[in-house]
């Protein structure tokens, strides 16, 4: 099990005990998972926000276009806090945390 530490920069998290994932590098490869992992906050995964609750990313601000975006859909954007270690493409995801900080377990 991999744990990471994060920042909410858009949304609020709600209690949710198990969610799955999937990285992505291209939105091209979204499958049907409810949280996406990418590298940076691109805005081409604006076409998929409908699709999704959670997006989990190792570089991205607030004021990114895709984070302005996902405010409107009311979608939760999570920075990492360190940098994105190998993790499995897709699987099962828990998180806990209060407003701002968020602990991320990748199960």
């Amino acid at each position: 099990m991999m744990t990471f530490s994060g920042t909410i920069i858009v949304g609020e998290l709600s209690a949710e005990d198990l969610i799955g994932y999937q990285m992505l590098s291209r939105v091209t490869d979204y499958n049907t998972s409810p949280c996406i992992i990418v590298r940076s906050l691109n805005p081409d995964f604006s076409v998929i926000l409908n699709k999704i609750r959670l997006i989990i990313t190792e570089h991205g601000s607030p004021l990114a276009h895709l984070s302005l975006i996902a405010m409107e859909y009311g979608k939760i954007i999570i920075r990492l806090d360190q940098p994105l270690e190998e993790i499995p493409p897709c699987g099962t995801l828990s998180m806990t945390g209060n407003a701002k900080h968020v602990e991320i377990k990748i199960l």
